[in-house]
């Protein structure tokens, strides 16, 4: 048994909150994982909901073979862009060094 019960639905919050429910449900069509608890403190999941990578996830898009797992649909690497250098370019001075 939790220690805490899960939020499930609109009713277990507060009506002046009930858009931040409607946030989670619109980017993950249920209420589940961390939001399930989050709820209880609805201003700490606005702050968790504003911040997730890319808040058009929806519950159809990365999906393939029944999988549950939801994914940004662009994947970025971490760290620094890289450039390439421009060909063509010297970076020597006029006396040849």
């Amino acid at each position: 048994m939790p220690r805490i019960a899960p939020v499930t639905g609109k009713s277990a919050v507060p009506a002046e909150h009930h858009a931040v429910v409607d946030e989670v449900l619109k980017v993950f069509g249920t209420i589940r994982g961390p939001f399930s608890i989050l709820l209880h403190s609805p201003k700490l999941a606005e702050r968790a909901i504003t911040r997730l990578p890319s808040r058009s996830l929806r519950k159809s898009s990365g999906r393939k073979n029944g999988s549950t797992k939801s994914r940004p649909n662009e994947v970025r690497p971490y760290g620094p862009p890289t450039t390439s250098p421009v060909s063509g370019s010297d970076t020597r001075t006029a006396s040849g060094r």
